[in-house]
């Protein structure tokens, strides 16, 4: 009975389910695994097809088999992204941003502008700064965004000329 799972009608099976993954074999050998580690009555299965397309499917999407097979892969875009982030980093020129928080500051709202600047960049987070300061959280993320737009506005027409 454990022989006709090799066939290719349910490897066809796995390869649907996978939506054909290049892990598909590997899934394929886990779900067999499974029904003889289960010690599964096969002989009392009335749809074999059905029963073992559901072993795949929950085999798929275990984190047990995620952990066993993906974690090269996903390691793999972590660095990627790192790689990214890290060359991105290099190319960004912060001078803008540097001038606007040593300005000294020429009215109220300049002074608001750069202490909550400030405290965004040291916090991260705009949840955390909203309960640092207690100002409600959609004004400190409106803020924060046209802070932003106005840094970015003067450093484009710094280097625009």
């Amino acid at each position: 009975m454990i022989d006709e799972l090799y066939t290719k009608l349910y490897k066809r099976i796995t390869k649907n389910i996978c939506r054909n993954h290049y892990l598909w074999e590997e899934l394929h050998s886990e779900a067999i695994l499974i029904i003889v580690e289960k010690n599964f009555n096969l002989s009392e299965i009335r749809n074999m097809k059905h029963f073992f397309s559901a072993i795949v499917w929950k085999t798929w999407h275990s984190n047990k088999f995620k952990k066993n097979f993906m974690r090269d892969h996903v390691q793999y875009i972590d660095n990627y992204k790192c790689d990214v982030l890290v060359e991105e980093q290099q190319e960004i020129d912060f001078t803008s941003i540097i001038k606007f928080l040593e300005q000294p500051p020429e009215t109220e709202n300049d002074y608001y502008e750069q202490n909550l600047f400030k405290l965004y960049l040291e916090s991260g987070d705009a949840i955390k700064l909203s309960n640092k300061t207690k100002i409600p959280y959609r004004t400190v993320v409106n803020d924060i965004k046209e802070i932003k737009e106005k840094l970015k506005r003067k450093h484009n027409d710094q280097n625009s000329h």
